[in-house]
């Protein structure tokens, strides 16, 4: 697979207002508004560079749209900000009928998107923006992966003509794309070639996305790792293309499950190439205080939580080689060293080496005993399939999944 460095870590905020530096110089038409927050969204450098070009509208977002629904009548390209939370759901009546119905030439840069905020809580964390964003007749939805990228989005969005929402995050992220590099809406990018399973991400995740197939790749599972840094319109192609190729999906998003990029992937294989798809979202929930790395952990957005979803939608691709497990006990057998042995030193490859040695179960439980001997590894369980499961999360998956297994059946 192609490996990707960290050279920086940035904000995509940061490289928001640095692309918008440079649209307004190639573009004396280029405006700027925001709602009280010129410095958290990074519009303060384009108020400086071009003070006759920037407007404060106060904590008014919504007379903030409209005011730039007017400038976009005067030939001007308004760039409004503010956080994600307060320009999608707060304004959303004011988008819907100014700007998306008549196709105003506006472009909504959405700061502090996500539940990598952290600390501002769940009023401040925005997990259903781009659901709000992408079900509007007109809108283009961009979710750039890095700082590089959201400088390119900018500029890019202030060439394009029609409404667009640009999401953005508020802490320093691993900054990994190429300087420069063109960005193209509605082209998603191929970061790495594979064969067993694509990973299509957005955002802060495409990040992790990398990390996870880099991991994978010690296993022998092949990933192929797709930028959808445009959400609408959907690359439908590129991605039709890869998933032919692999056969299991796996979409990665700081988004609700609900309406998000995994959402809009699903669509489109349930009309043309019904696939095994897993999510990696949050699931159902709001947001909680946190630092953005226990967010994004406790959420369950990391590379490893990637994997655990990569090792499930593999045990329902058509014809992939499936994954064993100890019919005793459900541990993971992702190579015969964790298999269990038979009297004559074979590999039993029905058992666990935990459970079952030269050909006797190391242990005289009844089920209920069993699982609670099995809780004790729930670590190294963890480990070998990428999860973050507690003691207690980890019993009560055994509890429903122990009758199912071949000792327990042989013994009833």
């Amino acid at each position: 697979m192609t490996h990707y460095e960290v050279k920086s870590q940035k904000e995509l905020r940061a490289g928001m207002g640095d692309g918008l530096v440079e649209a307004g110089r190639r573009n004396p038409n280029v405006v700027a508004l925001s709602a009280d927050v010129k410095g958290s969204v990074k519009m303060d450098g384009f108020a400086n560079t071009f003070p006759d070009r920037f407007i404060q509208c106060g904590i008014a977002e919504a007379n903030m749209i409209g005011i730039a629904a007017g400038l976009s009548l005067c030939g001007k390209v308004p760039f409004v900000g503010g956080f994600a939370e307060f320009v999608t759901g707060r304004v959303y009546d004011q988008i819907r009928q100014v700007m998306a119905y008549s196709n105003k030439n506006v472009k909504i840069c959405g700061s502090h998107a996500g539940i990598s905020l952290g600390e501002d809580g769940a009023t401040h964390q925005t997990m259903e923006d781009i659901a709000l964003m992408k079900v509007l007749p007109n809108m283009t939805v961009l979710v750039p992966a890095d700082y590089n990228q959201a400088k390119a989005a900018t500029m890019a969005a202030a060439e394009h003509v029609g409404p667009v929402y640009i999401r953005l995050g508020r802490s320093k992220m691993p900054c990994f794309m190429p300087e420069d590099e063109p960005f193209v809406i509605g082209k998603a990018q191929i970061l790495s070639q594979g064969t067993d399973v694509t990973l299509i991400a957005c955002g802060h995740l495409v990040w992790e996305a990398l990390q996870a197939a880099e991991m994978l790749e010690k296993y022998g599972i092949s990933c192929e790792v797709v930028n959808i840094h445009t959400i609408k319109p959907l690359d439908s192609e590129a991605i039709l293309a890869s998933v032919r190729k692999t056969g299991a999906v796996v979409t990665c998003e700081e988004h609700l499950m609900n309406g998000g990029l995994g959402d809009s992937v699903a669509q489109l294989l349930a009309r043309t190439m019904p696939t095994p798809q897993e999510y990696v979202a949050v699931d159902d929930r709001f947001g909680e205080s946190g630092t953005p790395d226990e967010m994004l952990t406790n959420y369950h957005l990391r590379a490893t939580d990637i994997m655990a979803k990569v090792y499930a939608v593999l045990q329902r691709k058509a014809g992939a080689p499936q994954h064993r497990y100890c019919q005793s006990c459900g541990m993971p057998l992702i190579s015969d060293a964790d298999c269990g042995t038979n009297a004559d030193g074979s590999v039993n490859h029905d058992y666990c080496k935990y459970c079952y040695k030269d050909g006797k179960f190391l242990q005289d439980f009844n089920m209920e005993q069993m699982i609670d001997h099995c809780v004790q590894f729930v670590d190294e369980v963890n480990k070998q399939t990428g999860q973050h499961l507690t003691a207690e999360e980890y019993k009560q998956q055994l509890q429903q999944y122990f009758p199912m297994l071949k000792r327990w059946n042989q013994q009833s």
